[in-house]
């Protein structure tokens, strides 16, 4: 009983997730690649992400690679403010405010403004270049598999 698992062996994780109709490509660990390969996590990492559905991996991209995806935000977040400027929905575009806060502000001013800021059906090239990372999708094939697939559907919610 130490390791979590109950009397059948199934970590209470499995068991939950099976009450829930959860895909066995999440509970069960693929076969793992023969060769390390960049980043992929440790014997540790994986027995936590199987056992308890999380595993969290500090400083797994570096600043200079999430940059441009925070420039690509703010690109988008620029254009939506001008939009709604114009159109006469917001009075302040907001723009010392800085990404974090502006978007935040943006929302106060016109709500709904996050949900509209990805629905303009543009997935930023920075998204895909961190979606396709070596390092993330080394990880992935040992989380699901090598037969990986995305979505190009993303979401950006505001802290208010």
């Amino acid at each position: 009983m130490a390791s979590g698992r109950g009397v059948e062996g199934e970590s209470p994780r499995k068991k939950a997730a099976q009450m829930l109709s959860c895909p066995e490509v999440y509970l069960t660990r693929p076969p793992q690649p023969k060769v390390k390969k960049p980043g992929q996590l440790n014997e540790e990492q994986l027995e936590q992400f199987f056992e308890e559905g999380f595993v969290v991996i500090k400083d797994f991209f570096k600043p200079e690679e999430l940059q441009p995806v925070r420039d690509d935000i703010s690109r988008l977040v620029d254009d939506l403010a001008e939009r709604l400027f114009k159109a006469g929905k917001i009075k302040d575009k907001h723009k010392d405010a800085g990404l974090f806060k502006r978007l935040t502000l943006l929302e106060e001013e016109y709500p709904g403004t996050a949900v509209i800021l990805h629905k303009t059906g543009k997935l930023p090239k920075a998204f895909r270049d961190l979606w396709s990372n070596e390092r993330l999708l080394n990880i992935m094939e040992q989380l699901v598999g090598p037969e990986v697939a995305g979505s190009p559907i993303w979401n950006l919610r505001t802290k208010t």
